[in-house]
């Protein structure tokens, strides 16, 4: 195997779960890519599309929701504007 993508994934949880579900999905997804020898990982998220459903706060909050929590992971990563998927 020379790379590997997650194509799709869902959590459902609370506001005041993201943070920590992300630092915990982090954590994991850095063991696995650890076991099969990946250590050039890019950390991206997916910004808000121009057609979208939901108002600008809730995305500003979901957006700043995966920000806080990647700094909490202590990553560095790349924000994609446009690129995410329109339901969020």
């Amino acid at each position: 195997v020379r790379g590997f993508t997650q194509d799709d994934g869902h959590v459902f949880c609370t506001e005041e779960q993201i943070a920590p579900e992300v630092v915990a999905f982090h954590a994991q997804a850095m063991k696995v890519y650890d076991d099969f020898g990946f250590d050039n990982i890019d950390v991206k998220i997916a910004l808000r599309p121009d057609n979208r459903i939901g108002s600008d706060e809730v995305w500003d909050q979901a957006e700043e929701a995966l920000r806080s929590a990647l700094r909490g992971c202590g990553v560095e990563w790349t924000e994609l504007p446009g690129e995410g998927a329109f339901y969020g």
